[in-house]
């Protein structure tokens, strides 16, 4: 309906025009628009961001910063770059990716990505990492003996140049030496015979020119995480240290191409005593795995025990800052199926006391691959086969997602046994996602394997671990076993459950008690035990209130990417020098908020030393000087970093 002319818009100063002559440039525009129309139809829109540009990467000066383009509408046929530091461009900072300099020290760095096609540009920036810290200088290493590998090396050749470089480490060498692994893919190099390590400990050289090294280090000189792929092929381990003592293997990633379909299976990183070999013929210590990533692989780390005569294994073994994805697929053919981080049947190699086998600061996740048992993130398995009468520790890793067990300890009762299991600050969410049939499992189970009122081993101690379910039922199947945070197989008089100021927190949906007690008293179930309450121990009952499980579960558990990262702990969230996290990464998803979590679970790892604590009184001295080392391409030196997990002073 047109207004009244007393209710019309003034002209606002604009001269009217005769009809005729409106109704002339009506038309021409007419024109002129269908013209314009017909000659555009086929381009597309101009580019529009649908999300951000993305920056990867360490925000601490000498590492590489990588981003993503971001997503774009109007299918964009190029993309250049720009990084910018604190909002002022970088001069011929051009590329996806950015070395990060002292002029960069303190600011606040973000990333400018322009989209082109045929209709025009579009311009979106990064949200801002930093502020820029300065680099780790660490402390100096100095190796007794320096040796070079090389995808295209040979073996016939010296080892003491990158130009004259070996193709594998079966060299005889001593403790206290590195070989330096150029970056570049590997296949067979680390899966053969590896060398005779002798003179151990070292006497000199090291952090502070005394020595203490208990290993020969093979480690990757590439400037991240992603420099060194190994891929030895199906059926076959990526690093197999057969029936070889005192090594060290840091900075690789390496997958085994899924589940082992031969007679066997093979970790991607195997201390091994047998298993893909032949018979094991005696008993070998000290194996090291730091700063590693394994994904996609049968097994992640392990330390073989397959033989179980009693006269023959592996002692001393340490998993240190390592990633396992998607590695306890096993072999289901033969129903042979593991644990990603999978420590087995260990054999007593001397009797000192301390720490043994130790997991730390590691990241299990994703272990869901179907096998009629097993399938857990980590795993202290059988420790009876062989009478071993050590102590092993698990302090401050991270699992989520577990196709069964978050942590398993499992008592075969082959022989009696001594040995001792310590779980501290442990963070474990989400497990038991298979089907498994059965009446009840815990994110943390003890058990032994007749499920009787007798001890496990020589005792075990749970304290301070934060676990969390997201589940009732295993497999999210109200036709399968209930699902519990904690799980205790027995009246087990030996174990140790949480106690005042060390309580774990356990956090669980379960609606039924499936076992004799239960805990808190009333549904949801945290815990059950098949012994009496009194097995349960003292611990607290609340919901951790992690910041965000859905992109955790959803954006966070592939393969992970570390480009630009020298680190695991950076690669999943924290850089350690500046106590940052990266919003949306596992370690920052997994923080609670509940106020009952404090000082339970994983906690942030510092580059401060520590000189009392937890730490202090189960980090094996036997680690001295290696966790983690790092090659200096620019000035041609190696330090060891103090940014992976909190350290003893001195160590």
């Amino acid at each position: 309906m047109t207004p009244p002319a007393s209710k019309l818009p003034r002209s606002s100063g604009i001269s009217p025009r005769p009809w005729f002559a409106l109704a002339g440039l009506l038309a021409v525009a007419l024109l002129v628009g269908c013209g314009q129309g017909s000659s555009s139809s086929s381009l597309p829109p101009v580019p529009a961001n649908a999300s951000l540009p993305v920056i990867t990467g360490t925000p601490q000066v000498g590492s590489t910063l990588t981003t993503t383009p971001g997503t774009w509408t109007g299918s964009p046929t190029s993309f250049s770059y720009q990084w910018n530091a604190n909002n002022s461009p970088v001069s011929g900072a051009n590329s996806s990716t950015y070395t990060l300099s002292t002029a960069q020290l303190a600011a606040s760095v973000t990333v400018t990505v322009t989209a082109r096609n045929a209709s025009g540009v579009g311009m979106a920036s990064s949200k801002p990492v930093g502020p820029i810290s300065e680099p780790v200088a660490g402390v100096p290493f100095n190796p007794l003996h320096l040796y070079y590998i090389s995808p295209t090396g040979k073996d016939a050749n010296s080892g003491t140049s990158p130009t004259d470089a070996w193709a594998t480490p079966n060299h005889p060498v001593q403790c206290g030496d590195v070989i330096l692994a150029a970056p570049g893919s590997y296949t067979t190099q680390f899966n053969q015979d590896w060398g005779t390590v002798s003179d151990c400990p070292s006497t000199i050289g090291g952090i502070d020119g005394s020595g203490g090294i208990f290993f020969a280090t093979l480690l990757c000189a590439g400037a991240d995480l992603e420099a060194c792929p190994v891929n030895p092929g199906p059926n076959a381990a990526a690093f197999d240290i057969e029936q070889r003592s005192n090594w060290a293997v840091e900075g690789f990633k390496a997958t085994t191409n899924g589940a082992n379909t031969s007679n066997q299976v093979t970790p991607a990183f195997d201390g091994a005593c047998g298993g893909n070999k032949g018979p094991c013929t005696g008993i070998y210590h000290h194996f090291a795995f730091v700063n590693d990533i394994a994904y996609n692989s049968s097994d992640g780390f392990s330390l073989g025990g397959y033989d179980q005569r009693g006269v023959s294994g592996v002692d001393y073994f340490a998993v240190v800052g390592d990633i396992a994805q998607n590695s306890a697929q096993g072999n289901p053919n033969s129903w042979y199926c593991v644990a990603a981080i999978d420590l087995v049947a260990p054999i007593n190699y001397d009797t000192a006391p301390g720490t043994h086998m130790y997991l730390y600061g590691n990241f299990s996740y994703n272990n869901q691959t179907a096998c009629p048992t097993d399938v857990e993130n980590y795993m202290f398995d059988t420790w009876d086969a062989n009478g071993y009468s050590a102590l092993g520790v698990a302090q401050n890793n991270i699992g989520w997602l577990s196709g069964r067990f978050g942590f398993n300890i499992f008592d075969q009762e082959t022989v009696p046994t001594s040995a001792t299991a310590v779980l501290l600050n442990n963070t474990l969410f989400a497990s038991n996602q298979l089907d498994a049939s059965s009446w009840a499992d815990g994110d943390i189970n003890i058990q032994n394997s007749n499920g009787s009122g007798t001890d496990i081993w020589g005792g075990v101690t749970l304290q301070n671990n934060l676990v969390a379910e997201d589940q009732l039922w295993q497999g999210g199947d109200t036709a399968q076993g209930s699902v519990y945070a904690f799980l205790i197989g027995g009246a087990y008089g030996n174990v140790l459950v949480g106690g005042n100021g060390t309580e774990n927190l356990f956090s669980g949906l379960a609606t039924e008690c499936r076992g004799p007690a239960c805990a808190p008293a009333s549904a949801p179930y945290s815990a059950v035990s098949f012994g009496t309450s009194a097995n349960l121990g003292d611990n607290l009952y609340a919901d951790p209130a992690f910041s965000n499980t859905s992109d955790l579960l959803t954006q966070r558990s592939g393969i992970p990417n570390c480009t630009g990262f020298h680190t695991t702990t950076a690669c999943m969230g924290l850089d350690a020098n500046s106590q940052q996290l990266t919003k949306l990464s596992p370690i920052a998803d997994l923080q609670p908020t509940s106020s009952s979590a404090a000082g339970k679970g994983y906690q942030l790892p510092s580059t401060n030393c520590v000189s009392s604590g937890a730490v202090m009184q189960y980090y094996p001295t036997w680690l001295k000087g290696i966790v983690y080392l790092q090659w200096h391409s620019d000035t041609g030196t190696l330090t060891e970093n103090s940014d992976l997990v909190t350290k003893p002073c001195s160590l």
